[in-house]
């Protein structure tokens, strides 16, 4: 989805703004203008001089009636100031975290030194303390001390209640107005946690389905497949989540997409160079920090459905939060001459591209509340005299800012993504792929349409169509045989097998690349096949000139568990498996040297000791890890008469492998983790 958890830094204020506000002046703490001590001193207006005047008898004149103007009237922001400084947590320890806790409160987590242990007994971090600060009066009416180290605020309930996620004991907790414990839900996620507040409902990814929960524990699955996708963000009111899905072409492509909580539809929405985490009430503000774009904003309108216009700013852009008077606030961030890290605050308006820079603020901590549903912002800076955390507290108005500076408008640099053709000479062997494709639900790649996509960093791929440039009949050969090997053995499968690796958009699923060559730029080991994940495709990758019958089936089982760690990422632990290997036993972990490793098991190995043994691995190559065991163990499942050896005493290899119990045992375990979530085992 991969989120937003708490970040702390540290931070010295070095450049105090100084301006008039629009009502009052600036009046900061003794001790945040020690800290301001930089050589910038606020300046002040003095009065004009008072001119003392001598009365005097002058004529009236005759004057000719006009109609009086029209005053216009002054703005006024009920008497607010620009920027103004609370006291309240001065002396509280290093602010971590703000957010808006309604009707003129804001919630502050400070860093204490208390620490907190999880479940086990193990040190977990350190605890936080929450401040509940009412900004109108500058003073902290409630405090407690949280139970875990990892608390996240997850939203505000209507009736003034904040919902927090405990990330050591998964669980959801509320706190009352006073900083009680008032709820606790059990909630075991690593996903983002968008709350809607009308509904008074918890969004999240949950065994890659998008559940909804209510505030009793209830769940209800919304959308199923949500393969790799993140929540990455949702409007105020809660109705649309913001997804972040795997794209189509590399491994940092992402596809965006907007889901209707009402409706249930999800909609493809914004620039997907472009979009990150930024969200109002109407519409979605995006934002890069990619190095090739440099920092660019937007917005797309998703009541209207458009986007608008793009700006872009002289460096990248880190982060933002945004208030309900829909302006951006974004900051970039540098290191001076002196190596101090400069933090730059912009106040932004993303439909027009116009902005306020605010202040610069020196050598770390600064935090900034990210969802205040105010018209104001909040700031805190912490600085550290005589190594104490000293925090000051600001609090801004946008609206008494002028605007008057503008980003430059630009196009995002998207790159022209080309899928190329195969060769005319190989139409008989496209059409043949052609006609899997449809049979099965695959994809497959020949020739130089292997050149359009990311597949595997571990391996150049070669195209066929440079392989064998001077010998094509070799070629066709090579693809009369691979295609032969993946038809037998995408038979095996049972029905729509191969649509459980699309996800929930029918996107993506399972690619087999057909290769001239796989050249290992990492080590000597030589591979017929490999599989790799790499956006929303399973890509398994063939050497024509080498697969076997068993070859698809080893790579299939590689996507197919790749599928269940999805959904559960203990199901095939080191413990439990290794707990079904022969006691001492270590995997090798080494692919160039696991023929030479593998010796002292050889009378755990079957294709070594010729059935005098207890049967714990396939072949030598079982020992390299787990994966590896697993998928050489389903080989002989899937593929009759593997071991010749074997004809005429079993029915099949299938059936000789059951003879052994430990390898029993091993099939059961990566039954029972399929059945799970698939149903049925397929061998």
């Amino acid at each position: 989805m991969k989120k937003k958890y708490l970040a702390a830094v540290i931070l010295i204020l070095v450049i105090a703004f100084a301006f008039i506000g629009c009502g009052g002046k600036d009046s900061g703490s003794d001790s945040a203008k020690e800290s301001e001590s930089s050589g910038n001193s606020e300046i002040s207006e003095s009065p004009e001089p008072t001119k003392e005047l001598t009365p005097t008898v002058t004529p009236t004149p005759t004057v000719t009636p006009s109609p009086t103007p029209t005053p216009i009237p002054p703005v006024v922001h009920d008497g607010h100031e620009k920027k103004r400084e609370l006291n309240c947590i001065k002396d509280k320890g290093m602010a971590l975290e703000i957010r808006d806790a309604g009707e003129d409160r804001m919630l502050v987590s400070l860093f204490t030194r208390e620490m907190c242990y999880d479940e086990n007994g193990v040190e977990a971090g350190t605890k936080v303390r929450y401040c509940m600060v009412d900004t109108k009066n500058d003073e902290v009416t409630a405090e407690a001390i949280s139970e875990s180290a990892a608390e996240t605020f997850i939203g505000l309930r209507e009736n003034g209640e904040f919902i927090v996620y405990d990330g050591v004991f998964r669980r959801i907790l509320v706190y009352s107005k006073e900083l009680k414990i008032v709820k606790e839900l059990p909630l075991d996620t690593n996903e983002n946690i968008i709350y809607d507040s009308k509904k008074d409902v918890l969004y999240t990814i949950i065994e890659a389905n998008l559940v909804c929960i209510d505030m009793e524990g209830n769940e209800k699955v919304l959308l199923e497949k949500t393969v790799e996708t993140d929540i990455m963000g949702s409007s105020y009111d809660g109705e649309r989540l913001i997804f972040s899905d795997p794209g189509f072409y590399s491994y940092t492509d992402k596809e965006y997409s907007l889901y209707d909580a009402t409706s249930g539809k999800v909609d493809g929405v914004f620039n997907k160079e472009l979009l990150e985490n930024f969200e109002c009430d109407r519409y979605l503000v995006g934002l890069s920090d990619t190095e090739e774009n440099g920092g660019l904003i937007s917005v797309y309108d998703y009541e209207k459905k458009e986007e608008g216009p793009i700006y872009k700013y002289e460096s990248r852009l880190y982060k933002g939060c945004e208030t309900d008077s829909e302006i951006a606030v974004l900051y970039r961030q540098w290191f001076d001459s002196k190596n101090d890290l400069i933090k730059e605050f912009l106040l932004v308006r993303p439909e027009d591209g116009s902005y306020e820079k605010l202040e610069d603020f020196s050598s770390f901590d600064v935090v900034a509340a990210e969802d205040a549903k105010t018209e104001h912002l909040y700031f805190v800076i912490t600085t550290y005299p005589a190594g104490k955390p000293v925090n000051a507290f600001y609090e801004y108005c946008p609206e008494c800012f002028d605007y008057s500076e503008k980003l430059e408008k630009t196009e995002v640099q998207v790159e022209d993504h080309t899928e190329l053709k195969c060769g005319d000479y190989l139409s008989e062997i496209r059409k043949k792929a052609d006609e899997l494709e449809k049979e099965y639900g695959v994809e497959i790649l020949i020739g130089d349409e292997i050149k359009s996509w990311k597949i595997n960093d571990y391996y150049e791929l070669i195209s066929t169509e440079d392989m064998y440039e001077w010998d094509k009949d070799v070629e066709m050969l090579g693809y009369e045989y691979t295609l032969e090997i993946l038809e037998k053995a995408l038979k095996r499968y049972p029905k729509g097998f191969f649509d459980m690796f699309k996800d929930y958009r029918n996107v993506g699923g399972m690619r087999f690349v057909l290769v001239g060559d796989l050249k290992n730029n990492a080590g000597s080991f030589v591979a017929g096949g490999v599989s790799s994940d790499v956006g929303c495709w399973r890509n398994i990758v063939f050497d024509i000139d080498a697969p076997t019958e068993s070859t698809p089936h080893h790579e299939i089982w590689h996507s197919v568990e790749a599928q269940i760690r999805l959904r559960d990422p203990e199901a095939f632990s080191d413990e439990k498996w290794d707990a079904l290997n022969p006691k001492g036993f270590k995997y090798c972990n080494n692919f160039d040297k696991y023929l030479v490793d593998s010796m002292k098991y050889d009378e755990y190995i079957l294709m070594r000791s010729f059935g005098e043994t207890p049967g714990y691995f396939i072949e030598a190559y079982s020992t390299v890890n787990g994966q590896e065991d697993r998928a050489t163990l389903i080989e002989p499942v899937m593929t009759d008469n593997i071991f010749l050896y074997t004809e005429g005493a079993y029915p099949s290899s299938k059936d000789y492998v059951e003879s052994f119990p430990a390898l029993v045992a091993k099939l059961k375990y990566m039954e029972e983790q399929y059945e799970r979530w698939f149903g049925e085992k397929y061998w």
